[in-house]
């Protein structure tokens, strides 16, 4: 029997920066037409679409694919500078719903990062 010493809450972390990654490749060669799209996810889905974004930023020539991004409940960090760069690649609204009270939401973030402050839950 194999032992994994990873909980299954760093391993969905992880994956889903990398999906995040894969979804910003998909969308950057326009698989889906030339058309901008939304993007709306909660919890771990937020989390793709925030290192989507991230990944097209690094990218550059992104802007007009993404029309709105709607993360609710992501667990990524708060660092203004970063959701000020994530702006740039999206055309319309990038909206960070939260509840200043989920604790779930910490324990993700921080059980798998130990430090820092997730999105939302700064205060």
């Amino acid at each position: 029997a194999v032992v994994s010493t990873q909980s299954t809450g760093s391993v969905c972390m992880k994956r889903s920066k990398n999906v995040g990654i894969h979804l910003s490749s998909v969308l950057r060669r326009r698989v889906h037409g030339n058309r901008p799209v939304n993007l709306i996810g909660y919890g771990l889905g937020a989390r793709v679409i925030f290192f989507c974004l991230l990944d097209m930023v690094k990218r550059g020539e992104c802007r007009g694919i993404v029309e709105n991004a709607v993360l609710c409940g992501a667990p990524v960090p708060s660092h203004p500078v970063i959701w000020s760069q994530l702006c740039t690649v999206v055309s319309g609204k990038v909206v960070n719903g939260f509840s200043s009270k989920d604790w779930l939401l910490g324990l993700l973030y921080k059980g798998t990062h130990g430090t820092g402050n997730v999105a939302g839950l700064t205060g």
